[in-house]
Formats: C-alpha cells, structure tokens, sequence
C-alpha cells in the first residue's frame, strides 16, 4: 500500500509541472499575439499620420483653389498668385501645381477651369486633385 500511495504522489507531482512542450506552445501563442496588437498599433499610427497630413494640407489647397477662382472671378487672370511650388511638411516634400484654362467664352462672360494637384513623396504618398470653376464678367 505504501508502495502505491508513493506513486501516486509521483505521478501527481509530475502532473503540477509544465512540459517543455506547453512552455514553447504558450510562448508561441504569446509572441503571435504580440506580434498582431503591434502591428495593429503600427498600422493605426500610420493611418493618424496621413489624415494628419491630409487635414494640414487641404487648407492650403483650399485657400489657393479660393485666390485662383477669386482672381479670375473679379480681373479674369491670375495676378500674383503662385501658380506651384514644393515645400516640406512633417518630413515630407510636397508638391503643388495649379492651372487653369479657359473653357467656354461668351461676349459678356468667360468660363474658366482651375485644376489644383497636390503630391507627396514618401512611404505612403498623397496625391490629391481638385477641380474648380470660376466665371469671369466683362
């Protein structure tokens, strides 16, 4: 009985133990899972970083988008008003360009097309393209 008793305590010491085996599979279980909230949290900085770039940058395009079709609402050309440019943002060099044309002309009005484009260089590049319109009274 003695003997029996003896191996049942060695089986049951045995059994409080973790194999090699269940050690390495809950160190893999943990790196993968560590691995994927990484790269979870990567992608989401990734992701705030181009909104935050794109929301910076679109001002500016708004306010040359607004001084080209103001210009060519009230003189019927651009007077001053930069028509590209490139400049650096957040560790990223932009690039702008703006043009116009005129698109349609009748004898006490012209119709003008303005094309602003906008790109970024770098791992995740921005590229943006705005029309816009603005008609000229004689």
């Amino acid at each position: 009985m003695a003997k029996k008793a003896q191996q049942m305590m060695l089986r049951i010491g045995n059994k409080k133990n973790f194999t090699f085996i269940e050690i390495m599979l809950a160190v893999a279980i943990l790196s993968i899972g560590s691995t994927l909230i990484y790269n979870s949290l990567f992608l989401i900085l990734d992701t705030f970083k181009y909104y935050k770039i794109y929301l910076n940058i679109i001002n500016l395009i708004n306010e040359k988008i607004w001084l080209a079709s103001n210009n060519l609402s009230h003189f019927g050309t651009l007077n001053n008003v930069d028509t590209e440019g490139i400049f650096e943002f957040d560790n990223l060099k932009v690039n702008w360009n703006l043009s116009y044309f005129l698109t349609d002309e009748t004898k006490d009005k012209k119709f003008y097309n303005i094309v602003f484009y906008l790109k970024t260089e770098g791992r995740r590049p921005l590229n943006i393209h705005r029309i816009s319109y603005a008609i000229f009274k004689k």
